[in-house]
């Protein structure tokens, strides 16, 4: 049975109840005709018959009246009813909707009805789609989906409306992070190719291939400047790399000739988004499309250029990856200069064993100074068993640097002069959760607070102008993640041969545990001061020497003002506490001493032998 409007119910009743009410009008006319008709019968009667039968229509009439009044009432009670029931019905399902929504739980939904109450279920189904649709927008975006389908109900939709603003504001964040774990991993990844070295022209084939491949360029060359000629440096291509594949070309680039000279000699990055045609030479097996970005990025090493990159890209570089190449320049120009200075090393040994080889050709000439030889020998074996010795000693030290690495508790970090992360302990990898290959190249920015890192990085940079060290700093730092904790901190710089400082020795001792300590003892005593302030004590302070070395006093303890007994001795401001404590070793049993007007409560003071701690109350 479909549901009828409470209006419509309301005016059926309403009608039934004048059709009712015309029926009972009907009834007592035909009843009063009826009393008519008989009074003009029995009037032609005597007056005590006539008198009856009025009586008897009478009855009838009123009997009339309450019969119908009964039936209008019990009409109206029975309509009542079903209205409220009725009502009660509708009222039900809207109810229960909104409960759960309040509840939380948008999962429950009610068919509209056709009465007043339509209006209201329909809004609260919308509501519960709306807050379910929200609830699964802030999920996905719990869960790093930003690009979850949703819209506002309207501008007016403030829930919704937030929810998109965290998105973008979250979603930017992401980006930043993903930039900034792209650069790290990078730095780290092309860190350890560089670490495990090789010959320069494979190290150069290996760096560029990977350089294109995590640019994601189309293509890349390594240009370093060829020295072999003094009168005649130019840069030499010793690796190319293009669209997945090593490429196998010579180029010779003049000094100052072209972009790549220019870049060279000027030291300063070229972007450009706009390429000449025919500039880039290597082409794709698929046509002969030229890039539409070119990057070339000069290998600077403490202001001296060692080489150039040179990046190609059909799609542009974001900052972020220039910045990256910029830094991986460096690493690259660092270690080409260590490989041309290891090579330099290698052609000196090959030029040392050329002049063995003429030596033992004139054999016969160094046997005529077999004794001074024999001389430079003994001479070459002392000198060999001292840096036997040195190493020995090396060896020594060397372990026991270990030791304190592996096992002192306190945190030890070594930095460069640029405050970034060259070495850390365990007790340090352990408190950052991270292990120390991980940490090297990073900065505290990286792990405290931005307002700690910055105080860190300006003091470290004083260190470094003025070469002082900072020692049994105590200070608070406050991690990344909210943690906090107090340290005393030393810095100390370390030198090279030329006693120029090259970075810092920083040793972290965490004093959390004292600090609170200290903190929770200084609590207790403004509490233990404010309290007896307002009881009519005398505190004083006694040392060894029994002189006071402090005084104060609660409200109406005694007319002696504090300020004016401390640093004078006990024996003259209160002498009978001064024998009392000087008679026979004052035993542990005579805590109390009490004169005519104080009793004085004696304390052992435990941090100062010999001194006390003494509470006079007044009687």
């Amino acid at each position: 049975m479909s549901p009828k409007s409470v209006r419509s119910k309301l005016l059926l009743l309403t009608f039934s109840i004048f059709l009712l009410l015309l029926i009972s009008f009907g009834y007592l006319l035909v009843l009063v005709n009826q009393g008519s008709a008989a009074i003009e019968a029995v009037s032609a009667q005597s007056p005590s018959e006539a008198l009856t039968a009025l009586a008897e229509r009478t009855a009838m009439l009123r009997t009339g009246i309450v019969v119908s009044g009964l039936i209008i009432t019990a009409f109206l009670l029975a309509g009542g009813f079903w209205i409220f029931r009725s009502l009660m019905r509708s009222l039900e399902a809207p109810g229960k909707l909104l409960n759960n929504l309040v509840q939380g739980d948008t999962s429950m939904s009610v068919k509209p009805t056709q009465d007043e109450f339509a209006g209201i279920i329909h809004a609260a189904n919308q509501l519960g789609e709306n807050l379910k649709q929200s609830s699964n927008f802030a999920q996905s975006i719990g869960e790093g989906n930003f690009d979850f389908d949703f819209k506002p109900v309207s501008e007016q939709d403030m829930l919704g409306n937030s929810l998109v603003q965290m998105r973008e504001k979250l979603k930017n964040i992401a980006e930043t992070d993903k930039k900034r774990n792209w650069t790290t991993e990078g730095l780290a990844m092309f860190s350890e190719l560089i670490r495990k070295g090789g010959d320069q022209k494979k190290l150069s084939d290996t760096l560029i291939s990977e350089l294109v491949k995590y640019t994601k360029s189309n293509q890349g060359g390594l240009f370093i400047l060829n020295r072999d000629n003094e009168n005649d440096p130019y840069l030499e291509l010793i690796a190319c790399y293009a669209y997945d594949r090593k490429k196998y070309l010579t180029k010779r680039i003049e000094l100052g000739t072209g972009m790549l000279g220019q870049c060279f000699l000027e030291g300063q990055p070229v972007f450009l988004t706009k390429i000449p045609k025919d500039y880039v030479t290597i082409t794709s097996g698929l046509g002969n499309s030229n890039p539409n970005c070119l990057l070339l990025m000069p290998l600077k090493l403490n202001d001296v250029t060692e080489g150039v990159i040179e990046l190609a890209s059909f799609k542009k570089y974001e900052p972020h990856e220039v910045e990256f190449v910029q830094r991986i320049g460096e690493s690259i120009a660092s270690a080409i200069a260590s490989t041309r200075v290891t090579e330099h090393t290698r052609r000196m040994l090959a030029e040392s064993q050329q002049q063995s080889e003429e030596m033992r050709s004139q054999e016969e000439e160094m046997r005529q100074n077999m004794e001074e030889m024999q001389a430079t020998q003994e001479a070459m074996e002392r000198q060999t068993a001292e840096i036997k010795k040195m190493q020995v000693n090396l060896e020594l030290e060397k372990s026991m640097f270990n030791v304190l690495m592996e096992f002192l508790p306190d945190r030890i970090t070594y930095k460069d002069t640029e405050s970034r992360i060259m070495r850390i302990n365990k007790a340090k990898a352990q408190r950052i959760n991270m292990t120390p290959e991980e940490v090297v190249g990073k900065t505290d920015y990286d792990f405290f607070s931005r307002e700690h890192a910055e105080k860190a990085m300006s003091e470290e940079k004083a260190l470094i102008d003025s070469g002082k060290p900072l020692v049994d700093i105590e200070e608070r730092l406050v991690f990344n993640n909210g943690d906090t904790a107090w340290v005393s901190t030393s810095r100390i710089p370390f030198r090279n041969e030329h006693n120029r400082v090259t970075g810092m020795f920083i040793i972290t001792k965490d004093i959390t545990k004292l600090k609170i300590a200290e903190l929770s003892l200084k609590d207790r005593e403004s509490i233990i001061q404010r309290i007896f302030k307002t009881l009519p004590v005398l505190h004083y302070k006694v040392d060894k020497d029994r002189k006071i070395t402090d005084a104060w006093t609660g409200e109406g303890a005694t007319t002696i003002e504090p300020s004016s007994i401390i640093s004078k001795n006990l024996q003259e401001t209160f002498p009978q506490v001064y024998h009392h404590l000087e008679d026979a070793g004052f035993p542990e049993q005579q805590l109390v001493y009490e004169d005519d007007k104080l009793t004085h409560y004696i304390f052992n003071d435990s941090v100062h032998p010999g001194a006390y701690w003494i509470f006079a109350l007044k009687k």
